[in-house]
């Protein structure tokens, strides 16, 4: 079976850690629960710690310029914590 490109592990750990706060421990096991992996067509067994870590390694000299496009973006959605302060006031 094909290895999963970054551009795929990347988002599909961000949506579960967004939707499950947690720490990543066994990160295959607790995706094979979810439905994500389903709805991509995807084989948990494929995310497991040393495909994030090879991941991440991968987009860590990225990571200022990432950071630099979230902000941007949320600027541009007028983001509540993009106010003055830091408020949704």
């Amino acid at each position: 079976m094909a290895q999963i490109d970054h551009g795929t592990v990347a988002p599909v750990f961000i949506l579960n850690r967004l939707s499950a706060s947690r720490p990543l421990y066994r990160p295959a096991d607790r995706l094979a629960q979810a439905v994500l992996i389903y709805m991509l067509g995807l084989p948990a067994e494929k995310f497991n710690d040393n495909r994030l870590a090879r991941t991440l390694e991968a987009i860590a000299p990225h990571a200022e310029a990432v950071g630099q496009e979230v902000v941007q973006g949320m600027r541009t959605m007028d983001h509540p914590t993009t106010r003055p302060g830091g408020s949704a006031g």
